[in-house]
């Protein structure tokens, strides 16, 4: 799988482009906290600077903070909390984007982003997005419970007092149970389900 760089804002972008589940691959309950993420992490290209700050939250749940610097000047902030979940060795975390007041968007279910993740020489995050091309076959075939969904999105041009605009989005949603989730998975070449791969450096708190 080829690493790269990866500038913008990475984590939001995955929340826009990929499935989502309402479970998670394993109960949040029992989470535990891999502390090899805890620290501050970057990436750069292009012109723009995005940071990740990953931490402890309450019940060993992960708090994460991305913060993107583009070369204008400006700031984009986002945060989101996680689980890890083990499978065969592999470690796969269980996204969920927050609101500006800490709570899960969509916050009547889940909507978990499932991304599989690696620390390599302690100072470098590797993490994948699942292929949502497979996740969509997958649904259609019957072999994942799911749904394909298109719903409206928010319209700035209404709020600014302009004309509104028909804006929808679609994507697919992961109605199975955990366990048939990770058959499923595991059925998968790894090297296809998470084809895209992203590497951050690890940056002293010094």
């Amino acid at each position: 799988m080829k690493s790269m760089m990866m500038s913008g804002a990475v984590l939001l972008m995955l929340v826009v482009s990929c499935a989502f589940s309402t479970h998670p691959l394993s109960d949040a309950e029992k989470a535990l906290f891999d502390h090899r993420l805890k620290g501050l992490w970057m990436a750069e290209a292009d012109g723009e600077v995005i940071y990740i700050h990953i931490g402890v939250g309450e019940n060993n749940i992960t708090q994460i903070v991305t913060v993107e610097h583009d070369d204008k000047g400006s700031l984009d902030v986002d945060h989101y909390a996680m689980h890890p979940t083990v499978i065969d060795g592999e470690y796969y975390s269980n996204l969920l984007e927050l609101d500006n007041n800490g709570q899960p968007f969509r916050s009547d279910k889940g909507r978990y982003i499932f991304i599989k993740y690696a620390v390599i020489g302690g100072d470098r995050l590797s993490f994948s997005i699942v292929n949502h091309g497979y996740v969509d076959k997958a649904v259609a075939a019957g072999e994942l419970k799911g749904r394909f969904v298109k719903e409206p999105v928010g319209d700035e041009s209404a709020a600014e007092g302009g004309d509104p605009l028909i804006m929808t989005t679609r994507y697919t949603e992961i109605m199975d149970q955990p366990e048939n989730i990770i058959q499923w998975i595991r059925a998968q070449d790894p090297e296809v389900l998470f084809e895209e791969n992203w590497t951050f450096i690890k940056k002293s708190l010094d």
